[in-house]
């Protein structure tokens, strides 16, 4: 088979978050001075000097898209042109705007390193903003200014931070809403490592700064709790919330922490919870984010139910920051249809089919979970199961084929057929 569900970690998580939920007024606060929703990205309108050719793929609408696996690229399928290269962003009106966040592309090709912001209420007189260099690295990267209220924001990248050549490419570009300043949030955790020779405090996944990490107890084997972990956010006033972002612990060969299943739910009032997303994140250091339809919310919780690599008991996590949206539209009424809470996939999925005899759903993406190149005879799968909510991912390499892009059909008797893909000569049925 392709990939199982594990029915029992269904029940225990129930269990573990009634008993996550009785401890949180147990634990210490921290104070998070200041900080800084982002900006609706709704109704922009965005063009580069620069992009890929290829058909539907590194456009520039991709760097704004909301999931850091896709992203824009200039041109590098055969001639690559020269720097500069600029990024613009129409908001569609006059907004405030105090910052600009950057994540590179999954590759290490196109970082930016020198660059350049501007800003322009016609899109014609531009005033610069703000201008530095960000290092050679996969970390988010910022750039604050003074807030200025403008309807063009302007990126110019003037160099690639690893001089690996005059490609400029971006995951995720956001602008900092620079309206107000926000109520201090404050934080809690189930656990957090306070030793003083390892800072693994909750504030340190709310200060901006990749480099420190939040991780739970872990130096006295006696107190290390197990899963499910907490992380919830006070927003101190409620707030559209539209979304989040989960940055892994970023040190290199060390992931220790990193989670996998989750799930993430708002709160108006701290006792009653709504649900927007659930599923599972893939084991590695990028950042993970999380879009849903926007709630009225004061309290933001991530349940961390399971680590990513199965290493141990911890969590951990660089940086977590709700998205925050400026406007709330009410959700149609329920006798009108709406969507549930959004399921977070640790794949990018390219195909999918309904698992016969099941209510389960397959998806799978190619060799890697969300690469398709040079394949080696391999597919990443995963399982959604409605029923429990759980997402399991599955590695399927006994049958030598990687199903990225196949024909899919079924057989007389139901069972799903997988035929072609980067294997084109390959065929596998799943029972």
């Amino acid at each position: 088979m392709l990939g199982s569900v594990s029915y029992i970690l269904f029940i225990l998580s129930i269990y573990y978050a009634q008993e996550a939920i009785a401890l949180t007024h147990k634990l210490p606060r921290h104070i998070l001075t200041r900080p800084q929703p982002t900006l609706p990205r709704e109704n922009w309108q965005v063009t580069a000097d620069s992009e890929n050719p290829l058909p539907n793929q590194h456009r520039a609408v991709e760097a704004t898209d909301g999931a850091s696996t896709t992203y824009w690229s200039t041109q590098f399928d055969g001639s690559s042109p020269a720097f500069p290269h600029t990024f613009t962003i129409n908001q569609g009106s006059a907004i405030a705007v105090s910052g600009l966040a950057y994540l590179g592309p999954p590759t290490s090709i196109g970082r930016i390193g020198q660059y350049k912001i501007e800003g322009s209420t016609d899109g014609n007189t531009w005033t610069p903003l703000v201008a530095g260099t960000w290092t050679d690295d996969d970390r988010p990267k910022s750039a604050a200014f003074t807030a200025t209220t403008v309807r063009y924001i302007r990126l110019t990248a003037l160099s690639e931070a690893g001089n690996r050549g005059s490609v400029t490419a971006a995951s995720e570009i956001n602008l900092v809403d620079g309206s107000r300043q926000a109520t201090d949030f404050t934080v809690t955790a189930d656990s957090e490592e306070t030793s003083p020779t390892d800072d693994g405090r909750a504030i340190n996944a709310l200060d901006g700064d990749p480099n420190s990490f939040w991780k739970t107890k872990w130096t006295d084997v006696k107190e290390t709790p197990g899963y499910p972990h907490f992380f919830n956010i006070d927003m101190q006033v409620p707030y559209a919330v539209r979304g989040l972002s989960y940055l892994p612990r970023q040190n290199p060969g060390n992931q220790q922490g990193n989670i996998g299943q989750h799930q993430i739910e708002v709160s108006i009032d701290g006792n009653s919870w709504t649900l927007v997303a659930r599923g599972t994140w893939a084991d590695n250091d990028r950042m993970k984010t999380s879009n849903w339809r926007a709630v009225m919310g004061r309290y933001l919780r991530l349940t961390a139910l399971s680590e990513a690599g199965n290493r141990g008991p911890w969590a951990a996590a660089a940086e977590i920051q709700p998205f925050i949206q400026s406007t709330f539209m009410a959700p149609a009424p329920e006798s009108q249809g709406q969507w549930g809470e959004t399921i977070d996939l640790p794949l990018v999925p390219v195909a999918a089919a309904l698992v016969p005899g099941t209510s389960e759903v397959l998806v799978w993406s190619a060799w890697n979970a969300d690469t398709f190149l040079d394949g080696n005879g391999r597919t990443i799968t995963a399982t959604f199961n409605p029923s429990s909510g759980l997402v399991t991912q599955s590695t399927v390499s006994n049958t030598g084929h990687d199903m990225f892009c196949p024909g899919i059909s079924l057989s007389k008797s139901g069972l799903v057929i997988v035929a072609g893909g980067r294997n084109a000569e390959k065929t596998s049925i799943y029972q």
